[in-house]
Formats: C-alpha cells, sequence, structure tokens
C-alpha cells in the first residue's frame, strides 16, 4: 500500500563493508517500462535504475542486498510493465495487416504512385 501512496517502497540493504542503510526502491512510470526490460537482465544496473543510485553505489551493495533490490522492483512493477508489453504487442499486432497492405500498395504501384503531399499542401518536386 505505502508504494501506490508514495510511489516507492523502503528496503533496508547492506553494504560489502557491513553496514546498513534504507533505500527507496521505485514504482516505475509507464515511460520507464522499456528501459526497466532493457536492465532487467543487468541486476546492477537494474538496481541502480531503480533506487535512483549511481553504480558505485550499487557497487558498494553485497551481491545479496542487489538480488533484494531487484525482487522488490520485480515485485512492484513487473505485473504492470507485462501489461502495457502485452498491450503493446497486441496493438502491433493488429496494426500489422494495415502496415503490410500499404506495403503492398506502394509495391503495386510504384513510380506511378502519387508524389506525397507534405504538410504544406504542396507535392516536392521530382
Amino acid at each position: 500500500m505505502n508504494a501506490i501512496i508514495t510511489g516507492n517502497q523502503s528496503l533496508a540493504v547492506s553494504m560489502e563493508n557491513g553496514d546498513s542503510l534504507e533505500v527507496a526502491v521505485r514504482l516505475l512510470k509507464i515511460k520507464e517500462f522499456p528501459e526497466y526490460f532493457a536492465k532487467a537482465e543487468d541486476e546492477e544496473a537494474l538496481a541502480a535504475f531503480v533506487t535512483d543510485k549511481d553504480d558505485a553505489f550499487v557497487q558498494s551493495l553485497s551481491v545479496a542486498s542487489i538480488l533484494e533490490i531487484c525482487e522488490k522492483a520485480h515485485d512492484l512493477n513487473f505485473q504492470n510493465a507485462c501489461r502495457w508489453a502485452k498491450r503493446r504487442a497486441d496493438l502491433n499486432e493488429a496494426l500489422l495487416p494495415v502496415a503490410q497492405k500499404g506495403i503492398k500498395m506502394q509495391q503495386t504501384l510504384g513510380a506511378s504512385a502519387p508524389a506525397a503531399v507534405s504538410s504544406s499542401g504542396v507535392a516536392p518536386e521530382k
């Protein structure tokens, strides 16, 4: 519930030197989902991304803490990110026949196709 209100969730982590501290793991915005998926297989990069910490900070954490951050990020974000990805895939799948039809028309018409009109309403010169 706290993550919904604040957009993050606190997590106690351990440094390699034995110190402990709290970090906030972020609830991501929709526009961040592509980067979340891009970093999903690089735990250190993902940990830095979801905590807004730099690489040096993440490198100073214990391996267990890095993995805990990634697990918390998954708990907070994975379900919504998957819903977003499925919606995008469904949209792309629905638009594919339209794009293929457009390509086929362009190939069929070839050079006989009229020139595209620019946003100014004027066809480019040949």
